[in-house]
């Protein structure tokens, strides 16, 4: 019993000393005794904390990748959009171009086969010994007129010269009696030329362009005769009128002038184109002209190869 007690009391002595003596180790080296507990937990805080942070970063390069490539679609779709964009606006073009061309050749072909067309007609007529036309065809708007470029611009140079020969004596007599065919006979030639120069500008388009859309497939006979008259009175009359008045008088009370002369001359100028100018030019092309053309000595022929040339150096 007593060897129990005193080794049961040595062995806590012992025990004691021990832990006194690892206190007294860390007490001189100057470490806490839960300095490397203490440590460690902090370690596996800080690794925790790196865990976290590196999962943060990955769901953020997730989130700015998902974006970058949502950008780039976008901006793929957009040039995507702006190449289909721009192939059909040039595919447009040169379907235009392609158009433009193909009714550039088209009317050319028409125009010769009505020109085949006319001269076979001719033909005929000029092998029966036919008048071409007379003066009520001419009224009643039987009488052909040319279609192809050189017989256009000889027909159109007669119905010129014989308005204005007679209307620019008309206008001017009435102003200045006689002493105009004295002092004013520059004007004819003037007038003539001016009067070609607006046609073939501008004003054969302009006119052509109302006839083939309203006259042409809407009347026929006398009536379609009459509106294609009336048609180029119209548009032809007010601006030669304005032109010759400020070239004899001035622009001094040129709207009083025009007031007065416009709607007699044009009333005038219908009834003369209508009943004179126009049957005589057709009569005169039809019956001479173009009676006169067949073989290569024919007038019509010898007038073709003299202005083709010109025409084509004037076109290009």
């Amino acid at each position: 019993m007593g060897i129990a007690k005193r080794t049961v009391h040595a062995t806590e002595a012992t025990f004691s000393a021990i832990a006194d003596a690892q206190e007294e180790r860390a007490e001189l080296s100057g470490i806490p005794a839960n300095y490397f507990e203490n440590r460690a937990d902090q370690l596996d805080k800080a690794v925790g904390e790196l865990a976290a942070k590196r999962t943060e970063t990955r769901a953020a390069y997730a989130k700015d990748k998902a974006a970058l490539i949502t950008e780039m679609d976008f901006e793929k779709k957009a040039l995507l959009e702006q190449h289909e964009k721009n192939k059909a606006e040039r595919l447009a073009a040169l379907e235009r171009d392609f158009n433009a061309k193909m009714a550039e050749i088209d009317d050319e072909r028409d125009q010769l086969k009505q020109q085949a067309k006319d001269f076979h007609h001719q033909a005929q007529m000029y092998s029966d010994n036919k008048l071409r036309c007379s003066y009520f065809d001419c009224l009643r708007g039987k009488a052909s007129v040319p279609k192809e470029r050189a017989g256009m611009l000889l027909f159109q140079a007669l119905m010129i010269g014989g308005m204005v020969s007679i209307m620019t004596s008309f206008n001017g007599y009435r102003h200045s009696g006689l002493d105009f065919f004295i002092n004013y006979h520059w004007m004819y030639p003037l007038t003539f030329c001016i009067t070609f120069l607006i046609r073939e500008w501008f004003m054969n388009d302009f006119t052509e362009a109302i006839i083939h859309q309203y006259i042409l497939p809407n009347f026929q006979g006398a009536k379609k005769a009459t509106l294609i008259t009336l048609t180029n009175i119209v548009c032809m009359v007010p601006l030669m009128s304005t032109l010759m008045t400020c070239m004899i008088y001035g622009i001094d009370n040129l709207g009083q002038t025009l007031l007065e002369q416009v709607p007699i001359t044009m009333l005038v100028g219908a009834c003369v184109n209508f009943f004179i100018v126009s049957p005589i030019v057709k009569m005169f092309y039809n019956n001479v002209i173009v009676a006169n053309s067949q073989g290569e000595t024919g007038t019509y022929n010898r007038f073709q190869e003299l202005i083709m040339p010109i025409l084509s150096a004037f076109n290009s």
